[in-house]
C-alpha cells in the first residue's frame, strides 16, 4: 500500500483536490470585483466574436488594461450551458489553482527527487492564502497557474538535452518545448499585461545563467546557439498569444505601452490598513510585500522555505553546469524578483499578497529542495518516517483552513496572533465574501416577511448580496442613497434611516462603523476575526450560529474613524487592480 501511494500521490492529491472543488466551490461568495469581471468577460466575447466591431469591453472602467482570457472562457461556459454565472466563475476559477499545484508537482519531480516534489505540492496546497483565492480571484489565480507552467517549459527548454533525473520527461532546446514555454507565458501575460514584463526579465536573467555557465564550462557552442533560437521562438509566441488575447492590444503600440504603464503604477490609490496604519496604496513602506508574506505563511513551511533559500544557493555555487542546479537558480528571480521591483518602484498596491500569489509556489519548492535534503539523512524505515513527520507538519495548516472555511484566504499566522491578532491590523476579509452569509442570515430571520437592507458601499459589491437574497429582502447601496459607498462614521442621528429594517456592512474602511446607534444583530467572522456586521432595529440572533457576539474593540479602533480619505477617495468605483 505504501509502495502504491509513493507511485501514485501526485495522481491521489491532484484528485482529493478536484473533489474538494466539486464539493465546496458554491460555499464561496461573490467577491466585490466579481461582477464587472464577469462583464468585461461578456463585452470582451461580443467582441470577438463580432471580428472587433463590438468595442465596448473597452470602455468598461479601467478593466481595458487586462486581458480578458479567463472571463471569457467562464463566460462562454455559463452562457452556453445555462449554469448559474458565479458557481461557475468559482469552480473554474479553482481548477487554475489545481493546475498550479500539479505545475509544482511537476517543476519539483524536475529538479530532485519524489520527496522534494511530492513535499512541494503538498506546502502549496496547504497554503490557506494561496488556496483561498482559488474561487474568488479570477486574476491572479489563473496568472499564477499559467506562470508555473511557464516556468516549467522553460526550464526544460534551457536544460541540456536527454533524460531528466527522476524519470522526467526529456529536456532541451526543442519545438516543443519552445511553443509549450511560449504558450504559458503568453497565456500568463494576456492575463495581466503587466507580468510580460517580469516574464520576459526573468527569462533574460536565466538565459545570462545558462549562457555564462555553457561559455565558461564548455567548448561546444552550437547547442548553446540552438537553444537562442527556441528562446527566441519562446519569446515571439508569448508577444503574439498576449496581443491576440488583448483587446487593447490591437490599437496598436501605443495601447499596449499604456496598458502595460497603467499596470505597473495604477493610476487609483485607496486607503490601504496596514500594521494599525492605514496608508494610501501608492505610498505603502518598501517592507510591504515581505512583510505580509511572512505573517501569512504557515510558520512551518516559512522556516523550510529560509532553509532552502540557503542549500538551493550552495548547490548553484558547488555545480552550477548541472541542470539541477539551473532549475534552483531559476527559483531565486521567481520569488524576488516581484519584491525587489516592488521596493525599487513603489508599484501601487493593496490587498496583501493578491497581486503576488504566483512567488508562493516558487517558496513552496524551496521547502521541497529542504524536505527532501531532510529526508536522504535517512534510509530505508526512518526515511519514509521523516516523510511522513514532514507531511504531518505541512499539512498542520488544514485545521485552520477548515475553520475559516470559506474564508481562508483571511489567513494569518501566529506571529500575529492569527487572524483575530490581525484583525484591525491588518486587511482580512477585504472582497466582502462574507456578504452571502449576511444575507443568507437575513433571509432565515426574515422568515418571507418583506424586508429593506441598506448595504455598503456600490454597485460593484451589490451583487455580492443580492445573488443571495430571497424576493422578500430588497437591498439598496450607500452609494444609491447617500451618494458616497463609504459613509462617516456618526451619519445622521447615529440611527439607520426608517425605511430600512438592517444594515450590512463590512469592516473595511470603517463601513460598519456608520449608524452607531443601531444595535447589532449579528456578526459574521472566523476564528474571532470580524468581517461583516449585520445592523437591525431589534435583535434577532440564532442561537445556532456562536460567531454571532457583540465587538466591543470595534469602538476602540480609532484608526478607522478617523480616515478621512476614505471619504475623499471611495473604495470599488475601480475594479482593484
Amino acid at each position: 500500500m505504501i509502495a502504491l501511494a509513493q507511485r501514485h500521490w501526485m495522481t491521489v492529491m491532484i484528485a482529493a483536490l478536484l473533489a474538494l472543488v466539486v464539493t465546496t466551490h458554491g460555499d464561496y461568495g461573490i467577491s466585490w470585483d466579481e461582477h464587472v469581471q464577469s462583464e468585461y468577460g461578456e463585452r470582451a466575447l461580443r467582441y470577438y466574436f463580432s471580428g472587433g466591431e463590438d468595442k465596448s469591453c473597452l470602455q468598461l472602467s479601467n478593466l481595458k488594461f487586462y486581458g480578458p482570457v479567463f472571463e471569457m472562457a467562464a463566460a462562454l461556459v455559463y452562457s452556453e450551458t445555462g449554469l448559474d454565472k458565479f458557481r461557475v466563475r468559482h469552480f473554474l476559477s479553482a481548477l487554475m489553482g489545481v493546475l498550479a499545484v500539479a505545475g509544482v508537482a511537476v517543476f519539483g519531480g524536475m529538479v530532485g527527487s519524489r520527496v522534494m516534489a511530492f513535499s512541494a505540492t503538498l506546502c502549496l496546497a496547504t497554503t490557506p492564502l494561496f488556496y483561498g483565492h482559488w474561487y474568488i480571484n479570477s486574476k491572479d489565480v489563473p496568472f499564477a497557474a499559467f506562470f508555473v507552467w511557464s516556468m516549467v517549459y522553460t526550464a526544460r527548454l534551457l536544460s541540456s538535452g536527454g533524460p531528466a533525473s527522476g524519470g522526467a520527461a526529456s529536456r532541451g532546446a526543442t519545438w516543443k518545448n519552445a511553443v509549450a514555454a511560449g504558450l504559458a507565458m503568453g497565456m500568463a501575460a494576456a492575463i495581466r499585461p503587466t507580468g510580460v514584463v517580469l516574464l520576459f526579465g526573468m527569462l533574460g536573467t536565466v538565459v545570462a545563467y545558462k549562457v555564462i555557465v555553457t561559455l565558461l564550462r564548455s567548448e561546444e557552442k552550437r547547442p548553446l546557439v540552438r537553444m537562442l533560437a527556441m528562446v527566441l521562438i519562446q519569446v515571439s509566441l508569448t508577444a503574439g498569444v498576449m496581443i491576440l488575447l488583448w483587446p487593447l492590444a490591437h490599437g496598436g503600440l501605443s495601447g499596449i505601452v499604456a496598458g502595460i504603464r497603467e499596470g505597473m503604477r495604477f493610476s487609483t490609490s485607496y486607503p490601504t490598513l496596514f500594521d494599525g496604519h492605514v496608508v494610501l496604496s501608492d505610498r505603502l513602506p518598501s517592507i510591504y510585500i515581505l512583510q505580509y508574506f511572512v505573517i501569512t505563511t504557515p510558520l512551518f513551511a516559512m522556516y523550510l522555505m529560509v532553509a532552502g533559500l540557503a542549500i538551493g544557493a550552495l548547490e548553484i555555487m558547488k555545480k552550477p553546469e548541472s541542470n539541477r542546479s539551473l532549475m534552483i537558480f531559476l527559483l531565486f528571480p521567481w520569488f524576488f524578483a516581484p519584491i525587489i521591483f516592488f521596493v525599487i518602484f513603489g508599484a501601487n498596491i493593496y490587498d496583501k499578497l493578491r497581486h503576488f500569489l504566483f512567488i508562493i509556489p516558487a517558496a513552496s519548492l524551496f521547502v521541497g529542495l529542504v524536505a527532501e535534503r531532510l529526508v536522504d539523512l535517512f534510509k530505508g524505515r526512518r526515511a519514509t518516517a521523516a516523510t511522513v513527520v514532514i507531511a504531518a507538519m505541512l499539512s498542520f495548516p488544514m485545521i485552520e483552513m477548515v475553520r475559516l472555511h470559506p474564508y481562508q484566504y483571511t489567513y494569518f499566522n501566529y506571529l500575529v496572533g492569527g487572524v483575530e491578532g490581525a484583525s484591525g491590523r491588518y486587511e482580512t476579509e477585504y472582497w466582502t465574501t462574507s456578504y452571502k452569509e449576511a444575507i443568507e442570515y437575513i433571509n432565515e430571520v426574515s422568515a418571507g416577511k418583506k424586508v429593506r437592507v441598506l448595504l455598503a458601499a456600490n454597485d460593484f459589491n451589490r451583487m455580492c448580496a443580492t445573488r443571495y437574497a430571497r424576493p422578500y429582502v430588497e437591498v439598496d447601496t450607500t452609494e444609491e442613497k447617500y451618494g458616497r459607498p463609504v459613509l462617516p462614521w456618526k451619519i445622521s442621528s447615529g440611527d439607520m434611516p426608517e425605511q430600512y429594517d438592517y444594515y450590512v456592512a463590512s469592516y473595511r474602511f470603517g463601513m460598519s462603523d456608520a449608524f452607531p446607534k443601531a444595535p447589532v444583530e449579528h456578526v459574521v467572522g472566523r476564528g474571532g476575526a470580524m468581517f461583516t456586521v449585520i445592523k437591525g432595529r431589534a435583535r434577532q440572533a440564532l442561537a445556532t450560529r456562536p460567531q454571532v457576539a457583540t465587538r466591543p474593540q470595534v469602538a476602540t479602533r480609532p484608526q478607522v474613524a478617523t480616515r478621512p480619505q476614505v471619504a475623499t477617495r471611495p473604495p470599488g468605483l475601480v475594479p482593484a487592480e
